[in-house]
């Protein structure tokens, strides 16, 4: 039992807790990039609606 004490300790060693790292942005910016990115699909989605409902009627995919 004694050795699988000394085994279980040395798996501490082999996977250290990770040192905290300080430079982590605030989470304001990750909410405000998150918003962009559904911000950037809405647009890409109303794009992709409008082209697909031009091809329906028969334009161009530049005519808006």
């Amino acid at each position: 039992m004694n050795d699988f004490v000394k085994g279980i300790n040395t798996v501490g060693q082999l996977f250290p807790a990770p040192v905290p790292y300080p430079d982590y942005p605030s989470a304001n910016s990750a909410w405000k990039g998150v918003a962009n990115s559904f911000c950037q699909a809405g647009d890409s989605i109303r794009k992709a609606v409008k082209d697909f409902s031009n091809c329906q009627r028969g334009k161009k995919h530049d005519e808006y």
